[in-house]
């Protein structure tokens, strides 16, 4: 069970996105961070990090119209900056006064609203692809790791290939199986396809 102590003390995130997302689509996100108690002081850090493998976008901050840009938004005199380390770690810089307790820092990724397409997901599905959380409350390099992390869930997108598995040889007469795989263009299981296949012989 989450650790209640740790998200009073240290605080929380939570993602703001669809039920579900197709892989390699386009998309717009929020991760919200909530400071607990302790807030966060100037010159502490909020890290962001995945423990899966994982191809999707790279934050960027210049080209408001270029996919993946993200935005930061935290009290306005609070100064957060993102550093982007690689595919799997961001960290938020905490600078002026810090966060104090219950204040938010947003990051919306994929941000629409200049015109961006949004921020590339993953190209394979995975039910819960986690945003750990770790909090360095007092800018000393110590960081705590908080319980219950948001996760977004990633799906196969619209179908794309459909593949037949049948045995190459059969006993005339003789019953056998057939498989249909129909995959979307990253070769991720179609979950969404409701269409029917009919298969026709030629006897």
């Amino acid at each position: 069970m989450p650790d209640p102590d740790l998200r009073k003390e240290y605080g929380y995130a939570t993602i703001e996105a669809d039920d579900e997302v197709a892989a390699g689509s386009y998309v717009t996100w929020k991760l919200i961070f909530t400071a607990g108690s302790r807030g966060v002081a100037g010159g502490g850090r909020i890290r962001i990090h995945t423990d899966s493998d994982t191809d999707r976008g790279v934050p960027q901050f210049q080209d408001p119209a270029g996919a993946d840009y993200t935005t930061v938004e935290a009290p306005g005199d609070a100064g957060v900056a993102m550093l982007v380390e690689d595919l799997k770690n961001w960290t938020l810089c905490v600078k002026g006064r810090g966060l104090g307790p219950g204040d938010r820092v947003t990051l919306t990724f994929g941000d629409r609203s200049r015109g961006g397409p949004g921020f590339r997901a993953q190209t394979f599905a995975e039910d819960k692809h986690y945003s750990w959380i770790s909090v360095d409350v007092d800018g000393n390099g110590s960081f705590v790791k908080l319980p219950d992390p948001p996760y977004l869930k990633i799906v196969g997108g619209e179908a794309g290939d459909l593949h037949v598995i049948a045995p190459s040889l059969v006993e005339p007469g003789s019953p056998f199986r057939v498989l249909l795989r129909v995959e979307d263009a990253w070769g991720n299981p179609a979950s969404a396809y409701r269409g029917t296949v009919r298969i026709q012989t030629n006897s």
